[in-house]
């Protein structure tokens, strides 16, 4: 990776957020997030990184063999941008935020987005992560 243009700006810890957030290993979150860290994403808000923590507990095992494709990044001041495509199985139950159960059918799910990040002390200390919600509920769920 090249030199930062901006000290302490590290693009490279969007795509360790999403993988983080995909596996449910909250092991590194320190490393990535500012103790303060705020974020939004179509499934919730981060006030937080206990929040991301317990988030990121959540779902673990609910998905395997995630990988990221990042599509495109761009650099601004102390704010990146990643335009990303996600890979997974879904391997174990999926818990939403109002506790209905979806049970895993081993389906692949690939969902793109954005996430826009602010860093601080080289850590990200805001987020925003837009992805379409409609998309995953359409893979995971057996129409009826």
């Amino acid at each position: 990776m090249k030199e930062d243009l901006v000290p302490g700006v590290r693009p490279d810890l969007i795509a360790e957020y999403l993988l983080c957030a995909m596996t449910g290993d909250a092991t590194d979150l320190e490393s990535i997030f500012t103790g303060d860290v705020r974020g939004w994403n179509p499934t919730g808000r981060t006030e937080s990184l206990q929040d991301m923590c317990d988030t990121c507990n959540r779902r673990r095992d609910t998905f395997s063999d995630v990988s990221m494709r990042v599509n495109s990044l761009s650099v601004a001041g102390e704010r990146a941008t990643c335009e990303w495509k996600l890979k997974a199985v879904h391997s174990g139950l999926l818990l939403t935020s109002n506790q209905r159960r979806i049970d895993p059918r081993g389906e692949t799910l690939e969902l793109p987005g954005v996430t826009v990040a602010e860093f601080r002390g080289g850590r990200i200390s805001a987020f925003r992560t837009y992805f379409d919600l409609m998309s995953i509920v359409e893979q995971l769920i057996v129409p009826f």
